[in-house]
């Protein structure tokens, strides 16, 4: 049994016929009937079955087109990888990162990065967690780098991937400094509740992380005054500073402004919620030596977060 053939009866059951197919594999119509004919012959059993609209499979047939998917499939992978490897691709590593990370950890670890691979092209996409995970699964990213749970569609399937915690942070409840009484450190959870909040977006890591240590709690996420929903930590901070509600943001997004004054921290009596960074790839993936290199510096101390 040889490739060809199986190529070549994959082909002619998606065409429907052996003539299109011929034509789409520039052969000779004997020349792919003779290699449909030595395939059934392999496996001693009729693969196709001849009917005045073209051809169907048998139940032998639609085993060995069900097997020769996968087989296609590997093979357009393969080709991919080799082009790869072969090309500039192989100095490139397609990065996504949740916004938190992407702003204000990774600028570090990734200058680190090419200092020691200054060869080294990193496109570094942001989004929330559960968008950069998507890109990851679709494969239109080489590494994922998320922070808080996995979401559970994810977590159900991580035979599929290869997962590392890299770090970790804390969140802090944090409001402008006119709205916290001097002298004040932390509020109940029963305050936490009536408190104006803006948060993250549904996807967040910070929302995921929230979500998942009220509930260890007892408190359902819509016990909470969430005053406004925001896909962005930035534009979160600046409605803090002039005053318009708390949020719980990870520590290392404002700790320039909680170092100034400009923002403060508040504890939640009963409540710790650690933010998990996690980096991802598909375990079924090839792995470039420059995106192995890339793994193994992030999982390494000289990575140097922000």
């Amino acid at each position: 049994m040889k490739l060809a053939q199986i190529e070549a009866f994959y082909t002619v059951i998606r065409a429907g016929s052996i003539s299109r197919a011929a034509r789409q594999m520039h052969l000779t119509q004997p020349a792919l009937s003779l290699q449909i004919r030595d395939l059934e012959e392999y496996f001693c059993v009729q693969l196709l079955e001849r009917t005045n609209k073209g051809v169907k499979p048998t139940p032998a047939g639609e085993l060995v087109y069900y097997y020769g998917q996968k087989l296609m499939s590997m093979k357009a992978t393969l080709c991919s990888e080799i082009e790869k490897l072969q090309s500039g691709a192989a100095k490139l590593i397609r990065l996504g990162a949740s916004t938190v990370l992407g702003g204000y950890t990774l600028p570090c670890s990734i200058y680190s990065f090419k200092e020691k691979h200054p060869h080294a092209q990193i496109n570094l996409s942001l989004a929330n967690s559960r968008t950069v995970l998507d890109a990851l699964v679709e494969g239109n990213l080489d590494i994922a780098i998320i922070e808080g749970p996995l979401p559970e569609g994810i977590a159900q399937s991580l035979d599929e991937f290869v997962s590392r915690s890299i770090g970790e942070d804390d969140l802090v409840l944090v409001g402008a400094p006119p709205l916290i009484p001097a002298g004040r450190e932390a509020v109940t959870l029963s305050e936490l509740r009536g408190l104006p909040l803006l948060v993250r977006e549904k996807g967040s890591g910070v929302r995921a992380t929230i979500e998942k240590a009220l509930l260890e709690q007892g408190v359902q996420p819509d016990e909470l005054n969430i005053m406004m929903e925001v896909n962005s930590l930035d534009a979160i901070k600046a409605m803090l500073g002039m005053g318009k509600g708390y949020s719980i943001i990870s520590y290392i997004g404002v700790r320039k402004e909680l170092h100034y004054g400009t923002l403060k921290a508040l504890s939640v009596e009963g409540l710790s919620y650690r933010n998990i960074f996690t980096m991802l790839h598909k375990r079924s993936a090839f792995l470039t030596p420059l995106e192995k290199a890339f793994i193994d510096f992030m999982r390494s101390k000289d990575k140097g977060f922000c």
